[in-house]
């Protein structure tokens, strides 16, 4: 929070700095970009989006298939008098047991895998605006998603090389 404040404070504090360094230096120049556009249109971003859907429904299928039979252990074990010594009551202790750590595990890597795809990504995109945007002199660029983290709180189309980027990276 206190982080947050103080980035917020430094952004307002820089929209007052600016105009003053604007007029006393010209060449100051701010451009806008959509980083979170350009990683989805990439081709690799679509790939890797295609495969993580189908690593997503191969384990919802796998831990509805523990869920049906832990829903089957459930009805064996109350149908033979609900002994918690018994067989069918270790069974479904193990079957519990069994579902809760592959929807830990397997939830947990997908989550990594995801992390370190759109890193990945991010990676190349930033490499491209960085390097576009010495070549064009740009002092600053800011991100212009619309998330509520976003630094932006303005900014003119014109100064969008969300366009730009997406052709050089393409």
């Amino acid at each position: 929070m206190v982080k947050k404040i103080l980035f917020s404070a430094i952004i307002v504090s820089s929209y007052f700095v600016a105009p003053q360094v604007t007029l006393a230096d010209g060449d100051f120049k701010v451009a806008t970009i959509d980083v979170n556009k350009l990683i989805n249109n990439l081709p690799e971003s679509k790939a890797k989006k295609i495969a993580f859907d189908k690593e997503q429904k191969a384990f919802q299928r796998e831990l509805k298939a523990k869920q049906d039979k832990i829903a089957e252990l459930e009805k064996k074990f109350k149908a033979s008098g609900e002994n918690p010594q018994s067989a069918d009551a270790t069974a479904l202790r193990n079957a519990i047991k069994e579902y809760e750590t592959t929807a830990s595990e397997k939830g947990q890597k997908l989550k990594q895998d995801f992390l370190k795809a759109n890193k990945e990504l991010s990676d190349k995109v930033l490499k491209v605006v960085n390097a576009y945007a010495k070549s064009q002199k740009y002092t600053l660029v800011l991100d212009k998603n619309l998330s509520a983290t976003s630094p932006l709180l303005y900014g003119d189309d014109s100064v969008d090389i969300t366009d730009i980027i997406a052709k050089k990276l393409n």
